[in-house]
């Protein structure tokens, strides 16, 4: 596990060189080949949705596990990283392989406060898609269960993190995990041809995520 000291630049560098910006003043921008960033001006929505979170069935826990990008400044308990851990631990793999290492990184004092490097153990044989795929559904609904938002990022500046991070072959950076206490809200709602399938922010600065109809997406034979 890493500490903040050790990690200084690591928001400087986890998205194309630019993850989480020092300007306390950000917005949420988004460009070619550029993951949206952080905001710095949250809105604290007080106490944790963990008790209603608690009585959600399975089904209701994956309509609301959605991508959180602000969060309240508020540590993730190390019981939760734990939890976290196993949900990759005792996740499905091909063949039992088990190829997924998980680098922890704490950043107590910033935004988000914790992060998982997602690892492929490449000395493994077979390809691995499918089981980081897994391990991170698992990873972030475990998460989601503790009232912890999450956003899975891929469009990371991998080089320089894999040094960061001490990552060596035959191990390779697959993806960064941010979490934290989220500070808005994420809705599902109807895609349409208005909305298309970009996500946008209603009146208050809530995500609104437009999802096509189960019409379009299974059919009966």
């Amino acid at each position: 596990m890493f500490s903040a000291p050790s990690l200084y630049h690591l928001k400087e560098n986890a998205v194309n060189g630019s993850f989480l910006t020092e300007v306390p003043s950000c917005r949420l921008r988004a460009g070619p080949g550029r993951a949206i960033l952080f905001s710095l001006e949250c809105a604290d929505l007080g106490k944790s949705r963990k008790g209603e979170i608690d009585k959600m069935s399975v089904m209701e826990k994956l309509f609301t596990c959605r991508t959180y990008r602000r969060f309240r400044q508020k540590a993730v308990p190390q019981d939760v990283v734990e939890d976290l851990i196993e949900a990759v631990r005792i996740s499905s793999s091909a063949a039992n392989r088990q190829p997924v290492r998980l680098v922890i990184v704490n950043t107590p004092g910033e935004q988000p406060t914790l992060y998982a490097a997602v690892v492929d153990d490449t000395s493994l044989p077979g390809d691995h898609g499918v089981d980081l795929g897994i391990a991170l559904a698992n990873l972030t609904l475990a998460a989601w269960d503790k009232g912890v938002g999450s956003c899975i990022m891929g469009a990371i500046n991998k080089p320089a993190l894999t040094e960061l991070l001490h990552i060596e072959e035959p191990q390779k950076l697959m993806y960064m995990v941010a979490f934290g206490y989220p500070s808005h809200e994420a809705h599902i709602v109807p895609m349409t041809e208005e909305t298309g399938v970009k996500y946008y922010l209603d009146e208050n600065r809530d995500y609104c995520v437009p999802k096509r109809s189960k019409e379009e997406i299974a059919r009966y034979l």
